[in-house]
């Protein structure tokens, strides 16, 4: 343990706490919410240690990550005006046509986790890595390996959508109804890959989205609770299924509680090993934004050209590869060697694509949106703003633990997001909870 460094976590830590509360005004503010997360997880990094610990160089260029994400929040949060946001008239006009596909969309998501589910009950602890095959061969859960790809471009940006839409607008309209089809669509994608991030990320949408509406009639907690229940049980439950475990034990209880605080130390920890090596990957070249900002017109431009026989590698691709491979760490407590793989934050596309630049200036982009939908949801609430800030806090909470600027699904969404203020849209609706001023931009 780095006494040097743990000092350095706490008096950072603070510092967040005192600019935000002199600049943001609150700390309920995302901002403060998201540089909080990251400070924790670096603290937590030099308490769990696995080898010879995060080295200063790295845990350097992580902070100076959480003080450009600050400092561009305070820098728009004191310049940038509310703008208006109700829904955009497209979708106001093809109501029933939109609502038609998302109830597909919704069913067929179901019937895979139910088909994933029956899987994973016969390939047992193989099923995780089965239903992700690589190359030309079938996977598990779609057949083909092309079509697992198509979901992956097309399917997940609309399924990871109504995992966090779903819970806010439970939240926003005091519905219990859309924050159970949330935990049953979470579950569901649970089950196709054996994978637990989403109900993670219902657990957060939710979380957030009770920490920043301003409905007058909060939901009670004790409708909550089952919701809790329910999800950590299944969270149990695919943990057995991976452990070969015949029952909930307490093995299993231990295990999960372990991972969890696994995930938000291994994507330090990753980061580290390439950043600290001037020979590894991190160094050998860059994609200029094709691997961070541009990962998923990368992969849909590449899926498309090779159908007519362009030869086409996105980036993502290749350094997927690598991330895919896993990585010796060190030891845990019980003496284990620690190898992870996938875990790799954002802050490495980052890097790998723009070095110290890009940590300071990337995250600019991304916080300008949420402060802008934050001020717009405190001015003006409305639920679209309010789905862009859990959104945007979820992309960044996530990022320590997985690189969510490349991921299709992430990228997708937030590319809807890029092109939400130059929609048209219709004017606000009575008793929708969206209130429209003269002096909006």
């Amino acid at each position: 343990m780095n006494v040097a460094l743990l000092y350095l976590d706490i008096l950072s830590f603070l510092m967040v706490i005192l600019l935000s509360r002199v600049f943001l005004g609150c700390l309920r503010n995302p901002v403060f919410l998201i540089c909080a997360w990251w400070s924790t997880s670096l603290f937590l990094s030099n308490i769990v240690v696995w080898g010879e610990g995060v080295h200063l160089r790295t845990h350097l260029v992580l902070l100076l990550f959480i003080y450009s994400i600050l400092g561009f929040g305070i820098i728009f949060q004191l310049f940038i005006r509310p703008a208006r946001f109700p829904i955009p008239t497209f979708l106001r006009r093809h109501k029933a046509a939109a609502l038609g596909a998302a109830t597909l969309l919704y069913l067929l998501s179901i019937r895979l986790g139910i088909v994933g589910r029956d899987l994973q009950r016969v390939y047992g602890p193989e099923f995780r890595a089965l239903s992700f095959s690589a190359g030309d061969y079938s996977s598990l859960l779609y057949g083909s390996y092309y079509l697992q790809t198509a979901a992956g471009v097309v399917l997940s940006p609309f399924v990871l959508f109504g995992m966090i839409a779903l819970p806010v607008a439970g939240v926003f309209y005091n519905s219990y109804k859309w924050l159970l089809l949330g935990l049953v669509l979470a579950i569901a994608v649970a089950f196709q890959g054996s994978g637990r991030f989403s109900l993670y990320y219902f657990g957060l949408a939710t979380a957030l989205s009770v920490i920043f509406a301003h409905t007058r009639k909060r939901m009670s907690l004790i409708r909550l609770f089952p919701l809790v229940v329910a999800g950590v049980l299944v969270v149990a439950d695919i943990t057995r299924q991976r452990l070969a475990s015949d029952e909930l034990s307490s093995d299993v209880v231990e295990t999960t509680i372990n991972q969890a605080v696994t995930y938000h130390v291994c994507g330090v920890y990753l980061f580290d090993r390439d950043f600290s090596n001037d020979a590894s990957m991190l160094y050998r070249g860059s994609s200029f934004g094709r691997l961070s900002l541009l990962a998923y017109p990368d992969k849909v431009v590449g899926m498309l050209v090779r159908r007519f026989g362009v030869s086409w590698s996105a980036t993502i691709d290749e350094v997927g590869e690598y991330w895919q491979k896993t990585a010796w760490l060190g030891y845990d407590k019980r003496g284990s060697p620690v190898e992870p793989n996938a875990f790799y934050t954002s802050v490495y596309a980052i890097f790998y694509d723009f070095g110290y630049g890009g940590i300071v200036l990337v995250p600019g982009l991304f916080v300008y949106f949420l402060v802008l939908h934050f001020k717009t949801h405190r001015r003006r609430q409305n639920f679209t703003s309010l789905f862009v800030v859990v959104f945007l806090s979820i992309f960044f909470m996530t990022s320590i633990f997985d690189s969510k600027i490349t991921a299709s699904d992430f990228s997708a969404v937030f590319y809807c997001v890029l092109l939400l203020p130059g929609l048209k849209h219709g004017k606000a609706v009575a008793g929708s909870h969206v209130l429209v001023h003269r002096d909006s931009v």
